[in-house]
Order: structure tokens, then C-alpha cells, then sequence
């Protein structure tokens, strides 16, 4: 269904393409060393199925360090040149995100814990800074944004009396 409803708007982009006279662009993908990636899933697979388990968000980034750390060690030689670091890291993390997928939709089961039609709560509190129009702070599991605005031009801007200067 998303496919066919997305048809019309291609055929505008391709028509607007012609008009522009722009090319397409050539496009490679990257080249897997898939040697290196059976390595790196030998040596990391067991800890990354644990660590994406952990449910604490700071405890769980410290794992995946951790196991990052440890297999860049094992695999990557200390004099290397050749970017196999970075490699062997983009490896991982493409395993993490293989591994997160399958449990989404095999196991139903999200990184944190939570069921794959559950919503984290969200909260919100407003009116926190007392010199501003607005201001709120929103909590959604261990995220927090806060949000705050204050309305006039810099003519209007308010001016706190202190014993400093202004």
C-alpha cells in the first residue's frame, strides 16, 4: 500500500529531475569483509546479547563499550594502519542492530524491557523557571527535554535588579 501511495510523488520528483537536468547519482555499496565479520560475531555475540538486555540505558552503553573495547583488542593489532578499528567497530555495530531487530520481531521484546506495542509514560511539568513566558520540562523513560520560551523583542527583554551591574 505505501508503495503504490508513494508512485505520484516519485514521478514529480523524476519529472522535476528532468527539468533540473540533474543526474542520478552512482551509488556502491560498501564492501563487507565478511571474514572479518564472522571475527568479530565470534567474539562479541554472546556479551552483545546480554548487554542489549540490560535495561539501564547508561549501564547498557557502558556494556557495549566495554565489549567494543575488548574486541578491538583482540582483533586489531596495536601497530595497524588500516582503519580495522573503525572496521571491526562498524561490525559491531552492525551486529547490535541485527540483534536488537530479531528481538523486536521474533521475541516481541524491546531493548529496554518493554513489550513492542507498550508506550513509556511520559510526563510533563510546567511553569519550572519562574522568569520565563513558558517553560516545561518532558520525561519519557530516561529521556528528559526541557523546553522554554520567553515572548517580546530585545527591547522588551527584563532586566534582574542586583547589587552587581546589569
Amino acid at each position: 500500500f505505501a508503495h503504490k501511495s508513494g508512485q505520484p510523488v516519485i514521478d514529480i520528483q523524476l519529472e522535476l529531475q528532468k527539468k533540473c537536468g540533474a543526474k542520478k547519482w552512482e551509488f556502491t555499496a560498501p564492501v563487507v569483509d565478511e571474514e572479518l565479520a564472522k571475527k568479530v560475531r565470534k567474539a562479541v555475540s554472546s556479551k552483545l546479547a546480554k548487554a542489549i538486555r540490560i535495561k539501564t540505558k547508561m549501564e547498557r552503553y557502558a556494556a557495549f563499550d566495554e565489549l567494543t573495547k575488548e574486541a578491538v583488542t583482540e582483533l586489531v593489532p596495536e601497530d595497524d594502519t588500516t582503519d580495522l578499528k573503525g572496521k571491526v567497530s562498524a561490525l559491531i555495530e552492525n551486529e547490535k542492530y541485527t540483534m536488537v531487530r530479531e528481538m523486536i520481531t521474533k521475541d516481541k521484546a524491546r531493548i529496554d524491557g518493554r513489550k513492542w506495542d507498550e508506550v513509556r509514560q511520559i510526563t510533563c511539568d510546567v511553569g519550572l523557571l519562574p522568569r520565563t513566558h513558558g517553560s516545561a520540562l518532558f520525561t519519557r523513560g530516561e529521556t528528559q527535554g526541557l523546553v522554554v520560551t520567553t515572548l517580546g523583542t530585545a527591547d522588551d527583554r527584563q532586566i534582574i535588579d542586583g547589587i552587581m551591574e546589569e
